[in-house]
Protein backbone atom coordinates (compact mmCIF):
# COMPACT_ATOMS: atom_id res chain seq x y z
CA UNK A 1 0.00 0.00 0.00
CA UNK A 2 2.79 2.46 0.86
CA UNK A 3 4.62 1.67 -2.27
CA UNK A 4 1.19 2.34 -3.91
CA UNK A 5 0.72 5.77 -2.52
CA UNK A 6 4.09 6.67 -3.09
CA UNK A 7 3.90 5.84 -6.76
CA UNK A 8 0.50 7.88 -6.88
CA UNK A 9 1.99 10.86 -4.73
CA UNK A 10 4.99 11.01 -7.30
CA UNK A 11 2.77 10.92 -10.65
CA UNK A 12 0.72 13.89 -9.42
CA UNK A 13 4.24 15.94 -8.50
CA UNK A 14 5.55 14.93 -12.22
CA UNK A 15 2.12 16.03 -13.58
CA UNK A 16 1.85 19.08 -11.95
CA UNK A 17 5.65 19.76 -12.97
CA UNK A 18 5.27 19.28 -15.98
CA UNK A 19 1.91 21.43 -16.74
CA UNK A 20 4.13 24.21 -14.86
CA UNK A 21 6.79 23.81 -17.60
CA UNK A 22 4.22 23.77 -20.37
CA UNK A 23 2.08 26.53 -19.15
CA UNK A 24 5.68 28.73 -18.51
CA UNK A 25 5.93 27.93 -22.59
CA UNK A 26 2.90 28.70 -23.89
CA UNK A 27 2.26 32.08 -21.87
CA UNK A 28 5.79 33.52 -21.19
CA UNK A 29 6.03 36.02 -18.32
CA UNK A 30 8.66 37.93 -20.56
CA UNK A 31 5.14 38.65 -23.12
CA UNK A 32 7.22 40.78 -25.43
CA UNK A 33 5.54 41.97 -28.90
CA UNK A 34 7.08 43.95 -31.58
CA UNK A 35 5.55 47.16 -32.26
CA UNK A 36 6.12 49.64 -35.47
CA UNK A 37 4.65 53.27 -34.61
CA UNK A 38 7.92 55.20 -33.85
CA UNK A 39 9.93 52.29 -34.40
CA UNK A 40 12.17 52.66 -38.08
CA UNK A 41 12.21 51.99 -41.18
CA UNK A 42 14.73 51.66 -43.46
CA UNK A 43 13.59 52.16 -47.14
CA UNK A 44 15.93 50.28 -50.02
CA UNK A 45 14.08 52.53 -52.78
CA UNK A 46 11.83 55.48 -53.26
CA UNK A 47 13.51 57.69 -51.00
CA UNK A 48 14.18 60.18 -54.52
CA UNK A 49 10.30 60.75 -53.56
CA UNK A 50 11.05 62.85 -50.23
CA UNK A 51 12.82 65.90 -49.30
CA UNK A 52 14.48 64.16 -46.65
CA UNK A 53 15.30 60.53 -46.21
CA UNK A 54 12.44 59.12 -44.14
CA UNK A 55 13.37 56.67 -41.12
CA UNK A 56 9.84 56.50 -39.50
CA UNK A 57 6.21 57.21 -40.14
CA UNK A 58 5.32 60.00 -38.10
CA UNK A 59 7.99 61.37 -40.78
CA UNK A 60 5.83 60.28 -43.67
CA UNK A 61 2.62 61.62 -41.96
CA UNK A 62 4.45 65.14 -41.53
CA UNK A 63 4.18 65.18 -45.75
CA UNK A 64 0.41 65.81 -44.76
CA UNK A 65 -0.87 62.73 -47.05
CA UNK A 66 -2.46 59.63 -46.04
CA UNK A 67 -0.56 56.70 -46.19
CA UNK A 68 -1.32 53.18 -47.62
CA UNK A 69 0.98 50.35 -45.71
CA UNK A 70 1.57 46.85 -47.13
CA UNK A 71 3.31 44.59 -45.44
CA UNK A 72 4.57 41.40 -47.80
CA UNK A 73 6.90 38.75 -48.55
CA UNK A 74 9.11 37.95 -51.82
CA UNK A 75 7.83 34.86 -51.45
CA UNK A 76 4.19 35.33 -50.82
CA UNK A 77 2.17 35.02 -54.08
CA UNK A 78 -0.99 36.85 -53.01
CA UNK A 79 1.78 39.97 -52.52
CA UNK A 80 3.44 38.98 -56.29
CA UNK A 81 0.13 39.81 -57.68
CA UNK A 82 -0.64 42.75 -55.79
CA UNK A 83 2.46 44.41 -55.94
CA UNK A 84 1.64 45.52 -59.33
CA UNK A 85 -1.93 47.07 -58.40
CA UNK A 86 -0.02 48.99 -55.43
CA UNK A 87 2.24 50.38 -58.49
CA UNK A 88 -0.83 51.37 -60.38
CA UNK A 89 -2.17 53.41 -57.05
CA UNK A 90 1.06 55.06 -56.62
CA UNK A 91 1.62 56.14 -60.45
CA UNK A 92 -2.03 57.69 -60.10
CA UNK A 93 -2.01 59.01 -57.08
CA UNK A 94 1.78 60.18 -55.77
CA UNK A 95 0.43 63.81 -55.09
CA UNK A 96 -2.23 62.85 -52.92
CA UNK A 97 -0.86 59.69 -50.75
CA UNK A 98 2.06 57.88 -50.08
CA UNK A 99 2.55 53.79 -51.11
CA UNK A 100 4.72 52.40 -48.88
CA UNK A 101 5.42 48.59 -48.83
CA UNK A 102 7.37 46.87 -45.69
CA UNK A 103 9.26 43.58 -46.33
CA UNK A 104 7.97 41.28 -43.73
CA UNK A 105 9.42 38.30 -45.72
CA UNK A 106 12.07 36.81 -43.27
CA UNK A 107 9.49 37.32 -40.13
CA UNK A 108 7.12 35.46 -42.08
CA UNK A 109 9.73 33.04 -43.42
CA UNK A 110 8.25 34.15 -47.37
CA UNK A 111 11.87 35.87 -48.85
CA UNK A 112 14.67 37.30 -47.81
CA UNK A 113 15.49 41.06 -48.17
CA UNK A 114 17.34 41.00 -50.86
CA UNK A 115 14.76 38.63 -52.65
CA UNK A 116 12.18 41.14 -51.80
CA UNK A 117 14.45 43.75 -53.81
CA UNK A 118 14.55 41.63 -56.85
CA UNK A 119 11.00 41.12 -56.87
CA UNK A 120 10.13 45.03 -56.75
CA UNK A 121 12.70 45.33 -59.24
CA UNK A 122 11.26 42.90 -61.35
CA UNK A 123 7.96 44.23 -61.24
CA UNK A 124 8.78 47.73 -61.95
CA UNK A 125 7.40 48.61 -58.35
CA UNK A 126 9.34 52.05 -57.87
CA UNK A 127 7.30 52.99 -54.76
CA UNK A 128 8.92 53.63 -51.44
CA UNK A 129 9.32 50.35 -49.85
CA UNK A 130 12.27 49.36 -47.51
CA UNK A 131 12.39 47.15 -44.55
CA UNK A 132 10.53 47.66 -40.56
CA UNK A 133 12.53 47.87 -37.96
CA UNK A 134 10.13 47.06 -34.96
CA UNK A 135 10.85 47.85 -31.22
CA UNK A 136 10.24 45.77 -28.64
CA UNK A 137 7.43 46.28 -26.18
CA UNK A 138 5.69 43.99 -23.36
CA UNK A 139 2.02 45.72 -23.88
CA UNK A 140 0.61 43.32 -26.34
CA UNK A 141 0.71 40.17 -27.42
CA UNK A 142 0.58 39.69 -31.04
CA UNK A 143 4.29 39.74 -32.51
CA UNK A 144 4.04 42.55 -34.84
CA UNK A 145 2.12 45.48 -34.72
CA UNK A 146 0.74 48.92 -36.26
CA UNK A 147 -0.91 51.11 -33.19
CA UNK A 148 -2.13 48.09 -31.67
CA UNK A 149 -3.80 46.27 -34.89
CA UNK A 150 -1.86 42.97 -35.54
CA UNK A 151 0.07 42.13 -38.73
CA UNK A 152 -0.96 38.03 -38.79
CA UNK A 153 0.10 37.20 -42.33
CA UNK A 154 0.72 38.52 -45.79
CA UNK A 155 -0.10 40.84 -47.53
CA UNK A 156 -1.79 42.97 -45.06
CA UNK A 157 -1.94 46.54 -45.96
CA UNK A 158 -3.36 49.60 -44.07
CA UNK A 159 -5.44 52.25 -45.00
CA UNK A 160 -3.68 55.64 -42.60
CA UNK A 161 -5.05 59.13 -42.92
CA UNK A 162 -2.88 62.08 -42.73
CA UNK A 163 -3.36 62.45 -38.79
CA UNK A 164 -2.08 58.85 -38.14
CA UNK A 165 -5.27 57.46 -37.59
CA UNK A 166 -5.68 53.69 -39.12
CA UNK A 167 -9.34 53.86 -40.99
CA UNK A 168 -8.91 50.03 -42.74
CA UNK A 169 -6.75 47.18 -42.95
CA UNK A 170 -7.02 44.35 -45.03
CA UNK A 171 -5.54 40.85 -44.90
CA UNK A 172 -5.13 39.41 -47.93
CA UNK A 173 -4.71 40.04 -51.20
CA UNK A 174 -6.84 42.68 -52.35
CA UNK A 175 -8.84 43.01 -55.02
CA UNK A 176 -7.96 45.46 -58.18
CA UNK A 177 -11.66 47.07 -57.41
CA UNK A 178 -11.69 47.39 -53.50
CA UNK A 179 -8.18 48.41 -53.66
CA UNK A 180 -9.61 51.16 -55.82
CA UNK A 181 -12.47 51.64 -53.67
CA UNK A 182 -10.52 52.27 -50.32
CA UNK A 183 -7.88 54.39 -51.85
CA UNK A 184 -10.33 56.96 -53.29
CA UNK A 185 -12.41 56.69 -49.92
CA UNK A 186 -9.14 57.36 -48.02
CA UNK A 187 -8.34 60.63 -49.66
CA UNK A 188 -11.87 61.83 -50.57
CA UNK A 189 -11.84 61.84 -46.52
CA UNK A 190 -8.66 63.43 -45.80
Amino acid sequence: MKSNTKFLIAAIIGIISIAIILSIEIFPLDNKSNELSTSQIQLYQGMDQFDFEPTNIEELLSSGKPLVINFWGASCPPCRKEIPLLQEIHEANSAKLIVLGLDMGPEFILGSYEQGELLLAELGASYPAGIPRFKQTNSQSAPYQLQGQYVTGLPTTFFINSEGLIIRQWLGLLPKDKLNELVTSLIENN
